[in-house]
């Protein structure tokens, strides 16, 4: 549990809903709240630990598509425990 107060060190991903790239916020303190990065001329796309890991082997297309239908994710055992689960009902290795 974090105390309040504290700072979060956490990173965080963000991906761009256009060209589906992705970019990572600094783990640095910084000022609250953190300014959302922009890509496109649009603001991107904050994603959670779980979809961050599992879209980290696609390519810009695939994560891109994978996006717009939602980014739906399974746990799976093992080494890479989330998997990215493809529109259309599909697992993404």
């Amino acid at each position: 549990m974090v105390e309040p107060g504290a700072i979060q060190r956490r990173k965080r991903t963000f991906a761009c809903l256009v060209c589906g790239g992705v970019r990572r916020a600094p783990a640095a303190p910084a000022p609250s709240p953190l300014p959302i990065p922009c890509c496109c001329g649009r603001e991107m796309r904050m994603l959670s630990h779980e979809q961050a890991a599992a879209g980290a082997r696609m390519t810009s297309e695939e994560r891109l598509a994978w996006l717009t239908s939602g980014g739906h994710y399974e746990h799976r055992g093992g080494k890479r425990r989330w998997r990215a689960i493809t529109h259309d009902g599909g697992r993404k290795r």
